[in-house]
């Protein structure tokens, strides 16, 4: 209703940090630019790695979601309805299965 207020508690909030940490479009970013700067010893290696992975593992699956939403495939980018999981899922997989052989050349 208009004008209620939703308490906040702080375990809410937390939930809400990890949940958004760990979300599978901030993940990638995080563990790429952290692997690749322990493992890589260019710049340009560098630089590669986290291209291929942003580009095949957020960038790519993000735009997907985006489109299955716009095109009402799927109720919301977060897609709480089961039963439309799977589309998003499997393009998701191939997306990065496509980073990961780009990843071996």
């Amino acid at each position: 209703m208009p004008g209620q207020h939703i308490r906040v508690d702080q375990s809410t909030t937390w939930a809400l940090v990890i949940s958004g940490l760990f979300s599978p479009l901030i993940l990638p970013v995080i563990v790429f630019g952290y692997a690749s700067a322990k493992l890589e010893s260019t710049t340009a290696g560098f630089l590669m790695v986290n291209m291929v992975g942003i580009l095949f593992f957020v960038l790519i699956p993000f735009l997907i979601l985006n489109r299955l939403t716009r095109s009402r495939m799927v109720d919301s980018m977060d897609v709480s309805n089961r039963e439309e999981r799977h589309r998003p899922f499997m393009y998701g997989l191939l997306s990065m299965g496509a980073g990961l052989v780009c990843f071996q050349y």
